[in-house]
């Protein structure tokens, strides 16, 4: 007999932040938690306190080291996550709130070290699922298709 995985949700406030190109994407590189080694969107969980907007300015500043400058909601997406943690089979429900956005400054390490190894600009022709946090490319198709 299989073991049933055990289940849990999170949900997050994230940037999408192309380049003025439009060819590449300002991503983290996750080094802890259930997407560690892969590309993640800046971004978190939201403090009691705040409402969406509030937290994807103050996770996209303590991971880039950059000030978001303009904002508009993409979406909300959703992307079931299976991975081992603890040694048993997990699946996470994540949930995030995807905002696309403009920054100035110049992307940094984040200086707490924080969850990532530090800011990264990626090609978005070279996102996969394979080294790709899944809410990423949810986001990634909505942005292509939004002007269409």
């Amino acid at each position: 007999m299989t073991t049933p995985p055990d289940y849990g949700h999170h949900l997050g406030v994230y940037a999408f932040i192309p380049d003025a190109s439009g060819t590449q994407l300002l991503l983290i590189k996750k080094s802890l938690g259930c997407y560690t080694g892969l590309y993640d969107l800046p971004g978190g969980s939201m403090d009691p306190h705040e409402i969406p907007e509030e937290t994807l300015i103050r996770e996209t500043l303590e991971e880039t080291c950059c000030t978001i400058t303009s904002y508009q909601q993409l979406g909300a997406f959703t992307a079931m996550h299976r991975f081992l943690k603890d040694g048993k089979d997990y699946i996470l429900r994540h949930i995030g709130i995807i905002y696309t956005a403009e920054i100035e400054g110049k992307p940094t390490k984040d200086p707490a070290g924080g969850d990532s190894d530090g800011c990264v600009w990626v090609p978005m022709r070279e996102l996969t699922s394979a080294n790709s946090a899944p809410l990423i490319l949810h986001a990634l198709t909505a942005w292509q298709n939004r002007a269409k």
